[in-house]
């Protein structure tokens, strides 16, 4: 069998850091994750401070030892906020690198063309003083611009990180047919193979389920995996990038408002599109709130698509709340448990395609 890579993007909330933590062991050699802290993990504006930053990074740290161990994974801290940058002292992701590296954590920062300043500049350094290595995230559009290559390789020189030791992840954000296609973006980059590794990533999942009138069983096309698909079969050159996606998330991110009114679904992955199994909004008057769940999961279970309660945890736990909903779950739960399926899918079918 060929090696492989899956990476997928991790905002590092609760179901999210679950759904990774239990992946199965074989699995987790298999993928190098990017994970996103976002706003959550920070302390509110006008509440923060420099001793308050210092103890969330030693907790997303922590979090992240916990859930990954010394696997490897990249780290982009585009998603924090910027009052989180004012603060006095090092930068948040130059703490957070202190901490994670006291915990043998292995872990590469990420840059992206479109970052701000102060936090190209912390990544620099950490890059610079850790010898961590540098990934930097590239857009289809940023190849646009006149300078693109130079800026990438002014970003290397500063770091100290030759070519050969970076990585190279190409972001494709919102996948929608017709988009650029990865066989017309990879000729665009010069030095394809010089990278130590390269990545195309991309996500088709909506933004809610809003334009999912009513309740029922829906199925929604993986849009970045056919496309995926599509360039593999028909690759005009040899190089194969690494594949990574947005898992059953939208692509560009945005905090939930608060009080936050979800629907209980279920969002399945099946072999190009996503299952899903949409509920009414928990909160409302009369209907069977988070009862919806493990209703749902029973209709689930009874689909030819089902993967089966042994193919993952997140499929066990499925299949559990199918036979006992008496304690039906939080929406964290089931977002880790549908993510949790999605890697785990994912990986059979990139180990599939590889042997």
């Amino acid at each position: 069998m060929k090696r492989f890579l899956y990476v997928p993007v991790l905002r590092w909330k609760l179901g999210e850091r679950g759904a990774l933590a239990a992946l199965a062991i074989s699995d987790k050699a298999k993928v190098i994750p990017i994970i996103e802290p976002t706003s959550a993990a920070f302390p509110d504006e006008g509440k923060h401070s420099a001793g308050s930053v210092i103890t969330s990074m030693i907790t997303f740290a922590s979090q992240v030892g916990d859930a990954w161990q010394d696997n490897p994974a990249f780290v982009d801290f585009h998603l924090i906020p910027p009052h989180i940058e004012g603060v006095s002292g090092p930068h948040s992701l130059e703490t957070f690198f202190i901490h994670s590296v006291k915990k043998g954590l292995r872990i590469t920062p990420v840059i992206g063309l479109d970052h701000r300043s102060r936090l190209q500049s912390a990544a620099i350094r950490v890059a610079r003083s850790a010898k961590s290595g540098l990934a930097i995230r590239l857009r289809p559009c940023h190849t646009a611009r006149p300078s693109w290559f130079g800026q990438i390789l002014e970003i290397l020189e500063a770091a100290n990180v030759p070519v050969e030791k970076a990585h190279l992840i190409i972001d494709r954000t919102v996948v929608v047919d017709g988009a650029m296609s990865v066989d017309a973006i990879l000729p665009r980059i010069p030095n394809l193979g010089s990278w130590r590794s390269v990545t195309v990533i991309g996500g088709s999942f909506p933004k809610d389920l809003s334009e999912l009138k009513g309740t029922g069983q829906f199925l929604l096309p993986r849009t970045e995996w056919r496309s995926w698909l599509r360039f593999l079969n028909g690759a005009s050159c040899d190089f194969k990038p690494a594949f990574g996606d947005y898992t059953t998330q939208h692509a560009l991110f945005g905090e939930p408002p608060k009080p936050s009114n979800f629907s209980a679904s279920i969002r399945y992955t099946t072999a190009d599109s996503w299952l899903v199994m949409k509920g009414e909004s928990v909160f409302k008057p009369g209907a069977a709130g988070y009862d919806q769940w493990p209703a749902n999961a029973m209709l689930l279970c009874e689909r030819e698509e089902f993967s089966g309660a042994s193919f993952s945890e997140g499929d066990a736990f499925i299949s559990a709340k199918a036979n006992d909903g008496s304690r039906p779950g939080t929406a964290s739960l089931w977002l880790e448990a549908t993510v949790n399926h999605h890697m785990t899918f994912v990986i059979r079918q990139l180990e599939a395609i590889a042997a």
